[in-house]
């Protein structure tokens, strides 16, 4: 399968709560806990898509995006790339969903967070890889 690929980025405020969505996977037929992300237009920019996914799902700028790298998702099978990003220095300015996009958005401590990775609460993969690389960026303040 061809994919153009997608990006994803987790905020996290100064006192180190994360915000993540909540929404349906029809694949799974359930609602997973994710972080914010999206698929990348036609020779879009990682970094950009995941700066407008942000701001579309969570109402938040970053005045800090960090890189933490890329995954490849399902190599056998699959081109599909995820560009992912810390945000901080988070400012709320209003939720813009897309069109027929339903999702709800949550407030999570991130040491909660990594305690729903260790216990399989949180199972897709782009957000489990986001919140390891994360917090090895955040190791400091976790401490």
């Amino acid at each position: 399968v061809k994919h153009n690929g997608g990006a994803c980025i987790l905020p996290v405020d100064s006192d180190l709560n994360a915000y993540v969505v909540r929404q349906f996977r029809s694949p799974f037929e359930t609602i997973m806990l994710e972080a914010p992300a999206g698929k990348l237009e036609k020779g879009e920019d990682p970094r950009n898509c995941a700066i407008r996914e942000l701001k579309e799902e969570t109402g938040f700028v970053s005045n800090n995006v960090i890189d933490l790298g890329t995954m490849t998702c399902s190599p056998g099978y699959c081109s599909e790339k995820i560009g992912m990003f810390l945000a901080l220095d988070l400012e709320y300015t209003g939720i813009k969903l897309d069109e027929g996009e339903f999702l709800n958005v949550e407030k999570i401590p991130f040491k909660e967070l990594l305690n729903m990775v260790d216990n399989n609460e949180i199972v897709d993969a782009k957000t489990c890889i986001c919140i390891l690389k994360a917090a090895r960026r955040l190791s400091n303040e976790l401490i």
